[in-house]
């Protein structure tokens, strides 16, 4: 199950929130529920590690919880 799911009119958006994604087994317990669900919305992984928004290679973006509250555009 996903942590919050953002319905803004036509459009949707799946994200999971983490502290911290220390190890590749906590980074793959946050995917999980994005890649269970079969759709073409956008899947985010919110966090408070120090990187810049990235993609990996299922599409999944992963954003820093500071981008995403304070950047207006930051779901575009």
């Amino acid at each position: 199950m996903n942590d919050f799911v953002v319905n803004m009119g036509p459009e949707k958006y799946y994200i999971q929130s983490a502290y911290r994604l220390g190890s590749e087994e906590k980074e793959n317990a946050e995917r999980r529920p994005l890649l269970a669900t079969k759709d073409f919305f956008k899947k985010i992984i919110i966090t408070d590690s120090r990187r810049k928004v990235s993609y990996d290679d299922k599409g999944i973006i992963y954003m820093v919880l500071y981008d995403f509250l304070l950047d207006k555009n930051s779901l575009n």
